[in-house]
């Protein structure tokens, strides 16, 4: 696997972890001819500059800070995938592609969030094939991206038949907007505290129901849930929180 900073590139076999605190951007980029040897989790931390990744893949769990930088994508093709997923950046923002099994956890203190993620469920075996609805056991991974002044934007590409998702998006002083993946099912939570709320559902596929409709020109709160009618019933019932303190809400479900 190879990484460095802006201005080296090296190869090791060691903890794949990297610190960086002279203020340069700290790069990552593996190369997925190297995925016999994927490590069980990476982490990159700087104090005082950016990370920009391209690919990054881990067993068990990927970890990214940036005490002053945001953290970014390199390419069209970029993407982080894990169990589990922290990125957290105290003066930039976030954005990139993330596919994650378990949890993905977003903040960004002082900047925007606009990320697209994948939920491929949990197979039971790695030997059988994707496309056999038996090698999934259910998993109810917990999304969560969320910024104190900035907008968030999440729009889930992907999501398995097999994954129950539980998301919160949240931002005190932008706009949140995000979009579920056909598969999604389950309650709904939106609130802004003084702009407008917008929801769309897919009737063609979906049904809704609101048990509370209190909107109003500037703020207010909407809740209920939606669901796919299928001849053995609805099994499994997620849930989507999307607030804004002084923002608008937009969600599509």
């Amino acid at each position: 696997m190879h990484f460095g900073s802006v201005n080296s590139r090296r190869t090791i076999d060691g903890p794949k972890a990297l610190q960086s605190m002279d203020g340069t951007t700290l790069s990552w980029e593996v190369s997925k001819e190297y995925s016999a040897r994927v490590p069980d989790s990476v982490a990159l931390e700087t104090r005082a500059g950016s990370i920009r990744f391209n690919y990054i893949e881990a067993l068990s769990n990927v970890s990214l800070l940036s005490s002053a930088g945001g953290i970014h994508h390199s390419g069209t093709r970029s993407q982080i995938k894990a169990d589990s997923v922290k990125v957290k950046a105290n003066a930039g923002s976030i954005d990139g592609t993330y596919r994650v099994i378990d949890k993905l956890d977003l903040y960004a203190s002082a900047g925007s969030v606009r990320v697209e993620v994948l939920l491929p469920g949990k197979q039971t075996s790695s030997f059988r094939s994707t496309a056999d609805e038996d090698s999934y056991e259910q998993s109810s991974p917990h999304v969560m991206a969320r910024s104190n002044a900035g907008s968030v934007h999440v729009r889930y590409t992907e999501q398995h038949p097999s994954v129950e998702l539980h998301s919160d998006v949240a931002s005190r002083a932008g706009t949140t907007e995000v979009q579920h993946a056909p598969n999604y099912q389950g309650t709904f939570h939106l609130a802004s505290g003084a702009g407008s709320i917008h929801m769309s559902v897919d009737d063609q596929v979906k049904r809704c129901k609101t048990t509370v409709d209190r909107k109003r020109p500037a703020g207010g709160l909407i809740e209920g849930e939606v669901w796919i009618e299928r001849e053995d019933g609805w099994s499994k019932k997620g849930s989507s929180s999307v607030v804004t303190d002084a923002g608008s809400v937009k969600v599509y479900l």
